[in-house]
């Protein structure tokens, strides 16, 4: 017998043959994806998704979803990791005017009276910012009030901010559409 009529015996098979062999081989690659896939060590998932729900407190929260509903999660955090949070008595001055302001507020409970020589020009209620012409314009700003707010510092905010160009642009965004608003 020639090399060439065994080599074409040798490769003749049967259908069922044929058949037979590609399960098995398919057989073989599952196992091998199966075995690949067990000695995986999958990393944990990036930090930056952040669940309100848990990682914030009732008071966030609730900021976060009125004032700050535009911020991602991880930038809202950003901006309440230099918060701070200050309860006011009455008629306690929060800004006096012709003093540069250094911090911006905002109302979470109470109200605010704006004023400019003893005359009142506006009243300021919850969520609205107090600082905020201060903060985007750089002019001063007088309020008087009874009321529970969260500020942050203008050097610190900066700070952030610097680091931060897509937290700055969230926040001048709220405060330009509060300017806005009011």
């Amino acid at each position: 017998m020639s090399e060439t009529t065994l080599m074409e015996e040798s490769h003749a098979l049967t259908e069922t043959e044929l058949d037979q062999l590609r399960d098995e081989l398919a057989q073989e690659r599952a196992r091998a994806i199966s075995c690949a896939c067990e000695s995986l060590v999958l990393e944990p998932e990036f930090e930056s998704e952040i669940d309100p729900a848990t990682d914030f407190g009732e008071d966030d929260i609730t900021l976060y979803e009125t004032v700050f509903k535009d911020f991602t999660p991880l930038n809202f955090m950003k901006l309440m990791e230099i918060g701070n949070w200050i309860e006011y008595k009455k008629n306690a001055v929060l800004v006096t005017e012709g003093e540069t302001v250094k911090a911006l507020s905002v109302i979470f409970s109470g109200a605010a009276v704006v004023s400019k020589d003893d005359s009142e020009i506006t009243k300021l209620k919850v969520f609205d910012f107090v600082g905020d012409m201060s903060f985007t314009t750089h002019l001063p700003a007088a309020a008087e009030t009874h009321t529970r707010v969260v500020f942050w510092t203008i050097e610190e905010l900066n700070r952030k901010l610097d680091s931060s160009p897509d937290l700055r642009a969230s926040l001048h965004a709220v405060v330009g559409a509060a300017l806005v608003k009011n």
